[in-house]
């Protein structure tokens, strides 16, 4: 009878445990992500992890006698209006469609799990939808990036800039009405970065700001090395799982936003540097009839690309701008008007203007800082400090921006203004305005890209030459054009970037063979780890 006893409440103890934890396991351990968002839906996704942070809800945690069966327990988002989406997809990436919403309204919501552990307070965030479209109404939104931390690869622990960052836009700009991130989340390299890939600490930094703001992010050379947690929680257009180039646009209002993907190149050395830079002909043509219908709309159009078309660095690591981008991209920009370009890539803040447009490289988002080359040519101001941008467009359609450091203090400012269709469509000297040079600029070359050999009757072709691709240099005598090769036949060091995605081949089989490396050691460091849990 004892013994009977001793069982029964034995089991009443096992039952009660189970019952008591599968409403808090898995707690959310990344997310929620707010994306997608329009005048009437949004996506929010989140990820979950289990009470040792290891694992899949399906393998790790199905039946077991403690803890229960987790699968019975559907993770689901209610909204303030009592509404519910739940998610019956069984993995720690967790997405729901919220659908049925109101235009420039504002939703709160919770999720049915707590943040962190299984005594967390409950995951909750809010959202603004985007107004009607071609809405007269004003706007606000912040632009940053490049937030990876490099600690794992033996580099200083970049962390609290990156949180430095974060709690000044959440501090400073409360009524932006949602942000766009140019790339670089995470460092993402599996052979160093762990299970996650440096994704819980990017979660972990910007929680309250993406728990409460829209986030759009454009796809970063590191996003290339592993796009597993980008494809389930930051990019819409693959939410079904559907093949989709990475690009695309959203409207915000009177706002167009076209995201670029400048790493549509061949693979790196082994695959673990992501993707070489490259803008494919699809792109190129998707995003000229993309401006074309926002141009058509009325709409204050830009354009957001981790690799931008222009950057000046000093530093080994910078990388520069992008040729393909100006070659491909920016005659589109500048015929239908787009007010700037976003950029990362490089780690710093600089702001110039070249091929008739207004170009941003918004770097300073927490990752290690380069040194920019703020006296290069089309250059304004160039500036190595952690940083964000503010854009506001008002109800009449005029867009100014400023940008801030981590005190909240102005660094820079500007007003945009349209680019003049016309601007450059024509030399100033001796071309005569002729659609290809006839060999008059000292060469036979063309001016589709590259430097002329100093023939030209005036000191500087205005931005976009004779074949539709904007000279980067100050005069045609030798300058190099917007990173092709300069007259005299040399590389430009500024595209040898140290890193991964770099436009040169640096990234070369030292680089492969130290991964492997790496991995190595990481894969030994995970069964010891794995051993300990035992």
């Amino acid at each position: 009878m004892r013994q009977r006893l001793l069982l029964l409440a034995l089991c009443s103890l096992v039952s009660s445990r189970a019952l008591a934890l599968s409403s808090n396991f898995p707690f959310v351990q990344g997310g929620p992500v707010i994306t997608g968002v329009t005048a009437t839906d949004a996506w929010v996704s989140w990820y979950t992890a289990h009470h040792e942070g290891s694992g899949t809800e399906c393998t790790f945690e199905e039946n077991t006698p403690i803890l229960g069966d987790h699968n019975t327990d559907t993770p689901t988002l209610t909204l303030n209006t009592n509404a519910q989406f739940s998610d019956t997809n069984c993995s720690r990436e967790h997405l729901v469609h919220v659908t049925g919403l109101s235009a420039s309204t504002s939703y709160t919501f919770t999720l049915d799990k707590p943040w962190d552990s299984k005594n967390g307070t409950t995951a909750a965030g809010s959202f603004k939808t985007a107004p009607p479209a071609g809405s007269g109404a004003a706007v606000k939104f912040v632009v940053y990036g490049d937030t990876r931390n490099d600690q794992q690869l033996g580099g200083a622990n970049t962390e609290p800039d990156h949180q430095a960052v974060v709690n000044a836009i959440i501090t400073n700009e409360s009524d932006a009405e949602f942000i766009v991130h140019t790339g670089d989340m995470a460092l993402n390299l599996p052979a160093v970065s762990g299970d996650d890939k440096g994704y819980t600490e990017f979660f972990t930094v910007e929680r309250a700001l993406m728990a409460n703001h829209p986030l759009f992010v454009v796809l970063g050379n590191h996003e290339t090395i592993d796009t597993t947690f980008y494809d389930a929680m930051f990019d819409p257009a693959r939410f079904d799982g559907s093949s989709h180039p990475y690009y695309s646009s959203f409207d915000w209002g009177k706002v167009h936003i076209a995201m670029g993907d400048s790493f549509e190149g061949s693979s790196t050395t082994l695959g673990l540097g992501g993707l070489n830079p490259a803008i494919s002909d699809a792109q190129a043509q998707w995003l000229n009839a993309d401006l074309q219908a926002a141009h058509s709309a009325h709409q204050a159009s830009f354009v957001a690309i981790h690799q931008g078309p222009y950057s000046h660095t000093n530093d080994s690591k910078g990388h520069g701008g992008l040729a393909d981008v100006v070659l491909k991209l920016v005659p589109s920009m500048v015929q239908y008007g787009a007010l700037a370009t976003f950029a990362g890539h490089d780690h710093y803040y600089q702001r110039g203007h070249e091929g008739c447009i207004d170009y941003l490289v918004l770097g300073g988002g927490g990752a290690p800082r380069y040194a920019p080359d703020d006296g290069a040519a089309g250059v304004a101001i160039g500036v190595q400090t952690l940083s964000y941008m503010v854009v506001s467009v008002t109800a009449n359609g005029s867009a100014s921006m400023v940008v801030k450091d981590t005190n909240g203090n102005s660094i820079d400012s500007l007003t945009f203004s349209v680019p003049d269709p016309g601007c450059g469509t024509s030399d100033a000297g001796s071309d005569a305005g002729s659609e290809l040079d006839a060999g008059t600029d000292g060469g036979t070359q063309t001016d589709a890209g590259v430097a002329d050999g100093g023939g030209d009757a005036g000191p500087v072709d205005a931005g976009i030459p004779d074949a539709g691709i904007p000279d980067a240099g100050s005069s045609d005598a030798g300058n190099r054009d917007a990173g092709s090769p300069s007259a005299d036949g040399g590389n430009i060091t500024q595209l040898d970037g140290g890193g991964c995605g770099c436009t040169t081949s640096n990234a070369g089989l030292v680089d492969g063979i130290a991964l492997v490396l790496l991995f190595g050691l990481y894969r030994l460091r995970s069964r010891a780890r794995a051993a300990a849990h035992d």
